[in-house]
Order: structure tokens, then C-alpha cells, then sequence
């Protein structure tokens, strides 16, 4: 088992928890062993303590990111919210268990606006101009110095 050395914010929203799911398949596909070739090239005695030292820490940061998927996995299961995706434990080794990068803007864009918070003048948009990556845009023509956002504290991580 793994425990955080830290208190993580509380995770109870399932859309986060899904992006949360997400974002930890990700980087655990990027690791090129698996947790369990770590833990059996650990045993190997003439491995030199820095090579030691950093397979511990990247055993630790797979827990960490397993115990991330285990507690966000949970916020899915305990939802009632019927028109949320589910992710199936199957659909962890996509990358892509959420859809397609515009489903995922417009989900987002949906539970930013569910939320209510003092000032929203931007939604996430897939630009063009920038490779068709995710980024923002402005929803009404801004003052200078108006706040586009407010994120109230309980929605942040």
C-alpha cells in the first residue's frame, strides 16, 4: 500500500476524478518497466546505490499514481450522476478512456459552467493556431484589468 506523505485535496467531484485517471494512465504509460521488473531488479546485489535509489523512487512514483487512479476509481463508483462517462477498469490502459480531445473540452466546459462561479469569461477550445492543442478563449470582449475567472477555493486542487 501507499500512503501520501502530504494531505491531498479531497477528491469528491467525478469529473475531476476522471481527469484525474487520465492524466495517471498517461504518465504511467510513459514509464518503460513495469512496477514488477522494478521490484525484481532491486534484488539484484551488485546494483550501485544511485541506480538503487532511483528505482525506489520510481516504484514509488507508480504507487503514488496507482493509489491516485484506486482513490479517483472510487469518486467514479460512489457517483450517482448518470450522464458522466464511466471508465471502466478495461479502458484504463487507453490513453484516451475519456474520448476525443473535443469531447473532453466540451466536458469540461459543461462542469465549468455547472460549477457557478463568480466570473467565468473564458471556455477551453481546441486552437487551431496553436497545433490543435487544448488551451482558452474569451466568451464576451474584455475590460482591462476585468477578471476573466474565479475560481472559488473549494474548487481547487
Amino acid at each position: 500500500d501507499c500512503e501520501y506523505m502530504f494531505n491531498p485535496p479531497l477528491l469528491r467531484d467525478p469529473t475531476v476524478a476522471a481527469v484525474l485517471i487520465d492524466v495517471a494512465v498517461r504518465e504511467l504509460a510513459t514509464y518503460s518497466t513495469t512496477s514488477r521488473e522494478d521490484e525484481a531488479a532491486l534484488v539484484d546485489a551488485l546494483l550501485g546505490e544511485d541506480v538503487r535509489l532511483s528505482i525506489r523512487f520510481r516504484v514509488t512514483q507508480k504507487r503514488v499514481l496507482m493509489q491516485l487512479i484506486t482513490d479517483a476509481a472510487r469518486v467514479l463508483e460512489d457517483s450517482a450522476i448518470e450522464d458522466h462517462p464511466t471508465v471502466e477498469p478495461a479502458d484504463l490502459k487507453s490513453p484516451t478512456a475519456l474520448g476525443t480531445l473535443a469531447e473532453r473540452v466540451d466536458l469540461f466546459n459543461t462542469w465549468a459552467q455547472s460549477r457557478q462561479w463568480p466570473a467565468l469569461h473564458v471556455k477551453a477550445a481546441i486552437l487551431q493556431s496553436h497545433g490543435s492543442r487544448a488551451g482558452t478563449v474569451a466568451t464576451k470582449p474584455l475590460a482591462q484589468g476585468e477578471p476573466y475567472i474565479e475560481v472559488p477555493e473549494f474548487d481547487c486542487l
